[in-house]
């Protein structure tokens, strides 16, 4: 069979998606980092774990700040980190899935409000996810 080479993740323009209520690039993670830090946000041990992968990926990176221009604040600029460094075998591949998660963990979480116009929503969990990322790469 041959292999899937398409595997990136689509963020639709803030024309779409701010009206839904989802962040734009620049808060995106500033927006993850609140429904972390919240307690009552909804998120379960095994999610909060993949946002602290997210950071933790996040904080070692900056490290090497002085050394490339990268603004580590814009969702699409990390998601490409990690996606470069799974690739050269410097990163596992959970922070990869971590990072998927995150996305669309917090897309969900924010565009889900009552009173908005009807939303988008990713109810899977996070070993559905890895499933699905696995069989996809497989065909």
């Amino acid at each position: 069979m041959p292999k899937a080479t398409d595997r990136n993740v689509y963020i639709l323009g803030a024309g779409f998606s701010a009206s839904a209520g989802a962040p734009l690039i620049n808060n995106f993670l500033d927006r993850s980092r609140e429904y972390l830090d919240n307690p009552f946000s909804g998120l379960d041990d095994v999610e909060r774990q993949h946002f602290e992968d997210v950071f933790e990926f996040r904080r070692t990176v900056a490290q090497a700040r002085e050394k490339i221009r990268i603004d580590l604040d814009n969702i699409e600029q990390l998601f490409g980190l990690v996606e470069i460094s799974q690739q050269l075998g410097k990163t596992k591949r959970e922070i990869w899935l971590s990072t998927v998660y995150l996305i669309a963990k917090t897309l969900q979480l924010s565009t889900v409000s009552p009173g908005r116009r009807p939303s988008l929503a990713f109810n899977v969990k996070p070993e559905q996810w890895e499933r699905a990322l696995l069989i996809n790469e497989m065909t």
